[in-house]
């Protein structure tokens, strides 16, 4: 991305001095999503292959915020492979949803269980409805289903309350909810994230993770 970034420029430097600098800080914009981008997949894969679920969702969310951005005029081949950070999303949702859900059915204080639903699951719902990916919109409508089945269960009247509210929020619209702007952290210097980077990378190829990925599994 980088080099593709300089040849554009130094092209424009010759036949539109003028249209230059403003080029340059729209590629250098660019290129700090990306670096963001790639930053939060890396801290977000190093949890999730500690099957630390609730902190990795968050990372691959924001992942994908700053790729979308890194991404954008046009720029599609920039940027993380979608198809990546929608399949640990994916996984990553399935975990913590599995543990919402675990939590909701056994515990008489379902608070920890609301937690994890209102601000893990129902945030995630719109990155899986916006992200384009056909696996993602039917990951959607599988956490749909399998909260509704709950109401077959023999529940508390609180608890039922509780989740006929959760429902509702579910089946919201999410394709016309507006994401809130990309977070920004500081990253690691290039040789570093560059490190961890080919390090979980690795880790991911070794158990077949990124093929899966990129077959659209």
């Amino acid at each position: 991305m980088r080099m593709a970034a300089c040849e554009k420029i130094n092209m424009l430097r010759k036949e539109h001095p003028s249209a230059a600098t403003e080029e340059y800080e729209s590629w250098h914009l660019r290129y700090h999503h990306y670096r963001q981008a790639v930053h939060m997949f890396v801290h977000g894969l190093q949890a999730y292959y500690k099957e630390r679920y609730t902190e990795a969702l968050p990372y691959f969310n924001q992942s994908f915020l700053h790729n979308r951005c890194a991404k954008s005029r046009g720029m599609e081949l920039a940027g993380i492979d979608n198809q990546l950070i929608s399949f640990f999303r994916r996984n990553c949702l399935q975990h913590v949803n599995g543990e919402a859900m675990q939590q909701f059915e056994a515990d008489s204080d379902v608070s920890d269980a609301l937690t994890l639903m209102c601000n893990q699951i129902l945030p995630s719902l719109a990155f899986l409805s916006q992200s384009g990916v056909e696996s993602d919109t039917e990951t959607l409508e599988e956490l749909r289903g399998k909260w509704c089945a709950f109401l077959e269960k023999e529940l508390t009247e609180a608890k039922v309350s509780k989740l006929q509210d959760f429902l509702t929020k579910m089946f919201e619209n999410f394709s016309e909810v507006k994401l809130e702007p990309p977070q920004n952290v500081r990253t690691a210097d290039m040789k570093d994230l560059f490190n961890h980077y080919g390090n979980i990378i690795n880790k991911a190829y070794d158990v077949g993770d990124i093929q899966r990925a990129l077959a659209g599994r």
